[in-house]
């Protein structure tokens, strides 16, 4: 599948146009049931928050002159060189470049073999987009869970004579949301996403439509509240639906 699926899109571009609202996790007490899942090949990731997290906490950017990601098609790259110029300003991570069609990633950087600052080469490949619909069993069949998470393999090279690095690692990001009956604005009880800055974060909470929730017995109160988004608050992901 070389396109992108347009739900996924819609909800990256939500997590692109959202404002955060700071800490704060659910009052709900949640028992996730898999209801639906499917997967489906990407040509390039849709975001790169995964890979560019794991690189800085390298430190490695401080040697570069830029990123250079190596792509077949830098057209199924648009989205993620969106989201990375929104948040580049707030960030340590250097500007990033499309470098179609290149040679093989060894070779071209043998080309860049120099001492530093020189640019730092980035290849992604395998990646996959798994989505799954959950069910909230304490709510009476009223409220869901819908996440993405992208996979991949990321491969980076800085080229310096004087300071070369290279890693190859496997990636993940995701985005959760949690809503009433049906995702629309007013029924979103929160998004989530990781990583942000290296770890889980929550984008968007909206504790007054989960009081009344609970309160009116359609949501099961949790007995211990969170101070902060943790992986584990993502459902085990269930196997592709037949």
């Amino acid at each position: 599948m070389s396109r992108h699926n347009p739900t996924v899109l819609l909800l990256i571009l939500f997590l692109l146009l959202c404002p955060v609202q700071g800490r704060s996790c659910s009052l709900a007490q949640h028992d996730w049931k898999p209801i639906w899942a499917a997967s489906f090949p990407l040509g390039a990731p849709l975001v790169l928050t995964a890979e560019l997290d794991r690189l800085r906490d390298e430190n490695v950017f401080k040697h570069s002159t830029g990123i250079l990601w190596i792509l077949d098609r830098p057209e199924s790259a648009i989205l993620p060189f969106l989201f990375h110029e929104r948040t580049n300003t707030q960030t340590a991570i250097p500007r990033l470049h499309f470098l179609p069609n290149p040679a093989p990633m060894l070779e071209l950087a043998r080309s860049f073999f120099k001492p530093k600052p020189v640019p730092l080469l980035l290849k992604t490949d395998q990646n996959l987009l798994r989505l799954a619909l959950f069910l909230d069993r304490n709510s009476r069949g009223t409220c869901f869970q819908i996440v993405a998470i992208q996979e991949g393999r990321c491969r980076a090279i800085l080229p310096a004579s004087d300071l070369p690095f290279a890693l190859e690692f496997r990636s993940q990001a995701w985005i959760s949301i949690v809503f009433f009956a049906v995702p629309f604005p007013g029924s979103i009880i929160s998004v989530s996403a990781f990583p942000i800055e290296g770890k889980p974060e929550v984008l968007w909470n909206d504790p007054s439509l989960v009081e009344n929730l609970v309160a009116a017995g359609t949501l099961t109160k949790r007995s211990v509240i969170s101070e902060q988004p943790k992986a584990e608050d993502i459902p085990p992901f269930p196997k592709d639906t037949k």
